[in-house]
């Protein structure tokens, strides 16, 4: 079973498809714009497969997939729709920390949020 609170920050290249930067692997420190608790709060992900943001006066939080995401490229906020792509980020992300278990249970959490949205 994932463990709900344990967070890190959301350290990753960009999770879209389409996105231009997905062949460099080059990864950022997310942030949620527009916080209404504080501008530009950096944003954290825990093993169950949620993001949220890590300011403590914001109470935005929700599943991995169901997320919007745009990067340095501007390509407009998109949902993540292509579980290759993600496995591809996570596997960048898992090389940047050190904790392999958080993202064997994220991973699998991930796998099931897509099937489990696919088969509704």
């Amino acid at each position: 079973m994932s463990n709900v609170n344990d967070w890190l920050w959301l350290h990753v290249p960009c999770p879209v498809y389409e996105c231009p930067n997905k062949s460099s692997n080059q990864s950022y420190y997310w942030i949620h714009r527009n916080c209404p608790g504080k501008d530009n709060s950096f944003m954290q992900i825990n093993s169950a497969g949620y993001i949220r943001c890590g300011s403590n006066k914001c109470i935005q939080i929700g599943p991995l997939i169901n997320w919007r995401f745009d990067c340095n490229f501007n390509h407009g906020f998109k949902k993540i729709t292509n579980l290759n792509r993600l496995t591809e980020v996570l596997a960048v992300m898992s090389q940047a920390t050190k904790d392999q278990k958080f993202i064997a249970r994220l991973m699998r959490s991930v796998s099931e949020m897509f099937l489990k949205n696919q088969n509704d």
